[in-house]
């Protein structure tokens, strides 16, 4: 038990700041909340776990830097922080204090935020990313800025998928690693510093 009680089930720890789920499905976040990161409708920091607005219950969350996403019990991806970039995915740019649903009608069993962009699986283990693309972290074959969730080229199935700094990695229904977006230091993992507009296979 922790956090004045609560049971914890899942925690996602981000750049300044940290959520976590707990066993009644409610969302909590605490740290900084500059850019309404924490989702309590507020853009006051905190140093203890603070309830996510918004009466949706949760089973997964995500904290990146400015932003924060979540899985819901109904298994919509709602996202709330900074909309720069487009990366909370409901259609626009803007800053949401609260949980905002992705646009489209897809349901999702996993997210991941990265610092400016998110991914996520929908059900039918497709991914879907969208926020800033400027070195192809969006994996759709191009350097456009999205803010709706945006297929990942290629037709591959993902078990898993984890977004970081303007790059995309997932692991394949068939246990391979495809990763795109951003190769300066060869974090695509396929043997080149090229950067991948689609996703590319490790080398193994």
């Amino acid at each position: 038990m922790a956090g004045g009680g609560l049971a914890f089930v899942q925690v996602s720890a981000g750049d300044n700041h940290s959520c976590g789920v707990t066993a009644d499905q409610k969302a909590y976040c605490w740290g900084d909340n500059v850019y309404g990161q924490l989702g309590d409708g507020t853009q006051q920091s905190r140093s203890v776990p603070t309830l996510v607005t918004g009466n949706v219950s949760f089973i997964h969350v995500s904290a990146s830097w400015a932003h924060t996403c979540g899985i819901s019990a109904d298994q919509r991806v709602y996202c709330w922080g900074s909309g720069g970039s487009g990366r909370l995915g409901d259609g626009t740019n803007l800053q949401r204090l609260s949980p905002t649903q992705a646009a489209g009608a897809l349901r999702y069993d996993a997210v991941s935020t990265g610092p400016a962009h998110t991914c996520a699986l929908a059900l039918d283990d497709a991914a879907y990313c969208w926020g800033s693309n400027a070195k192809g972290e969006l994996g759709d074959g191009s350097t456009g800025e999205w803010n709706v969730p945006t297929p990942v080229q290629g037709g591959l199935r993902f078990l898993q998928v984890s977004a970081g700094n303007e790059h995309s990695c997932g692991v394949t229904t068939n246990n391979a690693i495809y990763c795109w977006g951003r190769n300066l230091f060869g974090e695509i993992g396929d043997g080149t510093t090229t950067d991948r507009l689609t996703p590319t296979r490790v080398a193994p």
